[in-house]
């Protein structure tokens, strides 16, 4: 409720919009810092329906833990490295503009070996 009430707020909407259900949300650890990804439905004022994009604190309890909100179009494909093993179902924006996601993360303290270094191994 509050990312879309920020954003409400900042396309001066309100009260336009109404949160009909959240879809997709997943929790992305990118090196000690924590964001949440999630797509929810809205309905506006005039009955149609838009898919939005929001990116939180994890533990968001007021504006400022809102970093971005945003309506999604049909065409948005954007890449998350946070989301695309956990919430394949998740859209994100084309454009981006979210802080979370972008670097490509294993499980922590997980060492991977390239194909080269095992080689001479039994």
């Amino acid at each position: 409720m509050i990312a879309l009430e920020v954003y409400a707020k900042k396309n001066d909407m309100q009260p336009e919009l109404e949160l009909i259900e959240v879809k997709e949300r997943t929790l992305i650890d990118e090196e000690g810092k924590g964001y949440v990804h999630f797509n929810f439905l809205v309905k506006r004022l005039d009955g149609t329906s838009g898919l939005f994009f929001a990116e939180v604190h994890p533990d968001c309890r007021e504006e400022e833990d809102v970093y971005l909100c945003i309506p999604l179009d049909e065409n948005d494909c954007g890449h998350c490295f946070g989301c695309k093993d956990r919430a394949k179902d998740l859209k994100h924006p084309t454009s981006g503009g979210y802080l979370g996601g972008h670097k490509d993360l294993g499980f922590p303290f997980m060492v991977f070996e390239s194909d080269e270094d095992s080689e001479g191994e039994i």
